[in-house]
C-alpha cells in the first residue's frame, strides 16, 4: 500500500495534467503508476460525493470551494458527480464566491468540452437554465454578466457545431439583450452566417467590431468570409 502522503502529492500532478498527461515520469520517482494514482483520485472523488450526498449542511463552505475547485473534468469523466456537486453547492448561493466558483466551473468545462462532449453539455446548459440561471447576480457583479455571456458563448458554439435546430434555441435564449463579451458577438455572426441570415450577420458583426474582435478574424473564418466586402465597409463605417 502506497503511502497517503505519496498519493496527495500524485493527485496533485493529476489535477494539474490534461488527461494525466506528461505526468508518468514524475510519477514513476514516486514509486507509483499512472493506473494507481488514477485509482486513488478516483475513489477520493467518490467518497467526497457519498459524503456530500449524505448530508450537505455537514460540509463547510470552504469544503465546498475546494470540492468545486478540485473536479478535473479531464480525469474524473462522470458527470453525474459534476452535477450532484453543483446541486449540493447551490445551496450556499449566499456566498457570492461559491456562486461565481460554480459558474466559473461550469463556463470552463462548456467552452472546453462543447466540441467532444457534446451531450454531456446539452445537459448541462438544460440543468443551467431550468436551475441555475437565476442564481447569476446580473446587477451585483459585472464579472458574473461575463461568465453568464461565456457560458452563453458556449452554448452558441455548440448550435454552431451540431446544427441542430434543438442546441440553436437554447443558445439563443440565454443571450441577453446587452452584450458586453466580444467573442458571444463574434460566434452569433457566425451562427447567423451558417443560417445565411445576412442582417444579422451584419449586426452581430458590427457589435463584435465594436467590441474589439479584429477585422482579420472575420477574414479568416470560413463561415464569415463570404461577407467579405460588407464586412470591410461595416469596419470602415467604425
Amino acid at each position: 500500500m502506497k503511502e497517503i502522503s505519496v498519493c496527495e502529492e500524485a493527485l496533485e500532478i493529476l489535477k494539474q495534467g490534461k488527461d494525466g498527461e506528461h505526468v508518468e515520469d514524475i510519477l514513476g520517482e514516486m514509486g507509483l503508476s499512472f493506473d494507481e494514482a488514477l485509482q486513488f483520485y478516483r475513489d477520493k472523488k467518490e467518497n467526497l460525493e457519498k459524503y456530500i450526498r449524505s448530508d450537505p449542511q455537514k460540509k463547510s463552505e470552504n469544503d465546498i470551494l475546494k470540492s468545486i475547485r478540485g473536479f478535473n473534468p479531464y480525469v474524473d469523466l462522470d458527470l453525474e458527480s459534476f452535477i450532484s456537486l453543483i446541486r449540493s453547492a447551490v445551496k450556499f448561493n449566499r456566498n457570492k464566491t461559491i456562486i461565481h466558483t460554480i459558474f466559473y466551473s461550469l463556463s470552463t468545462y462548456l467552452n472546453n468540452f462543447y466540441d467532444s462532449r457534446q451531450q454531456s453539455c446539452r445537459t448541462l446548459l438544460k440543468i443551467y437554465v431550468s436551475e441555475w440561471q437565476s442564481l447569476v447576480p446580473l446587477s451585483e457583479n459585472s464579472l458574473m454578466i461575463n461568465l453568464s455571456q461565456t457560458i452563453a458563448n458556449s452554448a452558441v458554439k455548440l448550435a454552431i457545431k451540431t446544427q441542430m435546430k434543438e442546441d440553436e434555441l437554447q443558445a439563443l435564449k440565454l443571450v441577453p439583450e446587452k452584450i458586453s463579451v466580444d467573442a458571444l458577438g463574434f460566434n452569433l455572426a457566425r451562427l447567423f452566417a451558417q443560417k445565411k441570415e445576412k442582417a444579422n450577420v451584419l449586426k452581430y458583426s458590427g457589435l463584435a467590431l465594436y467590441l474589439g474582435v479584429n477585422i482579420q478574424s472575420f477574414h479568416e473564418d470560413p463561415l464569415l468570409s463570404p461577407y467579405k466586402k460588407d464586412l470591410i465597409v461595416l469596419h470602415k463605417d467604425r
